[in-house]
């Protein structure tokens, strides 16, 4: 697994430990507006800690009966709801995290490149939950302070211990209403695979904004990904050392792009070969690799990317390495921010750089395909 992949993890887990705190706040306001205060709900679920029951396969448990008492008897029903809307919303984000680390996982290359973009929805959806559900919480909440030191409210004492061998209250919990033809139907079940539901659209949206990302090939955008192998006609222009790039870049999981066009305009007077130009990269690094039609071309491309280098990156406190003989030259400058090379190895050209975070990666690969310089 690579590095993006960890830290995609990482922020998952901490953005379900983030929405589990945000919860306990937005409990404490949907009390505050059922007109019960975190000991009245504490003394219920004490007094039913022992009287829970299976109903229709499934277990009614204290929190259960908590949050139907609190239903039925909220003093402020509208306020309320609200609240215990925006607590499943966080509940549901919590929980969710953990079936989209098993997507990242197994099925990561559903998402390609632009996997950033799960937990990036969840943390704006958490935010704006967050932000709505404190605002208006503390805003019930300065409306009904004053309510329990008034006499309306009654605190909840303990009521007398029921048996659990006695009857149990299942109708009383969960009214079940009769359809014309008699037969009885459970929201239980219904209830419960909501949350399968809602993860199931988030996956989708995530898989059909991230296709938006990756043009199909007869476009004629000159960044449009490599889908035959028509796109490079002679695979020996790529070929490097005798590592063929397109194949390497594939085993480091990078995107690879036709660039020919690209270069062309990008470096006018060069002649390169059509079908020996490739580009790759992810977020943080590019790596570009050029076949030229000799030598003396790759020579003088070298010459001007080394030019480049220095001018962009050679800047406050860098290191710098060189090394040249009759067919190759190596050029890459160093610093705390960034790194930037240029190889050139006979007729080839490779013009690279990345941010800080993805140095050690941009070497490792010139290491695989020798053309890094110690």
């Amino acid at each position: 697994m690579d590095k993006s992949n960890i830290f995609i993890i990482l922020w998952l887990f901490a953005l379900a430990i983030y929405n589990s705190i945000v919860y306990s706040k937005f409990f404490n306001y949907m009390l505050i507006c059922a007109g019960v205060t975190k000991e009245d709900a504490q003394r219920y679920i004490g007094r039913h800690n022992n009287t829970s029951y299976s109903f229709r396969g499934y277990r009614i448990t204290s929190q259960d009966r908590l949050t139907k008492w609190l239903k039925q008897n909220a003093k402020h029903p509208k306020e309320f709801k609200a609240m215990y809307s925006l607590c499943n919303a966080v509940v549901f984000l919590s929980f969710v995290s953990v079936p989209l680390v098993i997507t990242i996982l197994f099925l990561k290359n559903i998402f390609a490149d632009r996997i950033i973009l799960v937990p990036a929805l969840l943390t704006v959806i958490s935010l704006i939950i967050t932000i709505a559900g404190f605002t208006y919480g503390r805003k019930a909440a300065l409306q009904f302070e004053d309510y329990f030191s008034g006499a309306e409210y009654i605190p909840y004492e303990y009521e007398e211990e029921i048996s659990p061998y006695e009857v149990d209250d299942s109708n009383e919990l969960y009214s079940i209403p009769e359809d014309s033809g008699g037969n009885t139907k459970s929201l239980v079940p219904v209830l419960r695979i909501i949350p399968v539901i809602v993860f199931a659209v988030i996956v989708l949206v995530i898989v059909l904004i991230s296709k938006t990302y990756h043009p199909a090939v007869n476009h004629n955008d000159s960044q449009t990904e490599i889908q035959t192998q028509e796109e490079i006609r002679n695979f020996e222009m790529c070929v490097v050392n005798g590592y063929r790039m397109d194949t390497v870049f594939q085993d480091e999981g990078l995107k690879i792009y036709s660039s020919y066009n690209d270069v062309v305009n990008r470096c006018p007077g060069y002649n390169f070969i059509d079908g020996g130009c490739i580009t790759s990269g992810e977020d943080g690094l590019n790596f570009n690799f050029y076949t030229m039609q000799s030598e003396d071309d790759a020579k003088l491309l070298y010459q001007q990317l080394m030019a480049d280098i220095d001018v962009i990156y050679n800047i406050g406190d860098s290191a710098e390495k060189q090394n040249s003989n009759a067919d190759f030259d190596f050029y890459s400058i160093e610093t705390d921010k960034a790194y930037a090379v240029a190889v050139r190895s006979k007729d080839k050209i490779i013009y690279a750089n990345c941010d800080s975070y993805n140095t050690q990666w941009l070497k490792s690969i010139l290491k695989t395909i020798e053309c890094f310089y110690e």
